[in-house]
């Protein structure tokens, strides 16, 4: 039962954030497009994890914490991060045709980041 409210409270939020843009967009995105950047989005997950692991030994040499700091939060997450859903929404959601207007930039962009 526990573990059961922590997964939805882990996802809750973010279906909850992405219904509330979705729902202000005046001409509304096909909901498959949509789920499918979403879920292309939570994909990007294993990649980043594939590249961080092995660049995480490097953490190691770095004898300043603040250098430390900076190399994981950025080289370690944010960077792969950031570029692989930049590559969900330019390779697929950007190439559908449902993608006609900047509203639409936002709503797939928030399914990806998700």
């Amino acid at each position: 039962m526990e573990y059961s409210v922590l997964a939805l409270s882990m996802v809750t939020p973010s279906l909850l954030l992405l219904w509330y843009f979705h729902s202000r967009d005046v001409y509304p995105e096909p909901g498959r497009v949509v789920w499918t950047t979403f879920t292309l989005g939570v994909l990007t997950a294993g990649p980043v994890l594939l590249f961080a692991l092995p660049m995480g030994a490097f953490l190691e040499l770095l004898r300043d914490p603040f250098a430390a700091g900076v190399y994981e939060a950025f080289v370690l997450a944010a960077i792969p991060e950031e570029t692989l859903k930049l590559a969900v929404l330019l390779w697929y959601a950007r190439r559908h045709s449902a993608f006609d207007e900047p509203m639409d930039g936002l709503v797939y962009g928030v399914a990806a980041s998700l």
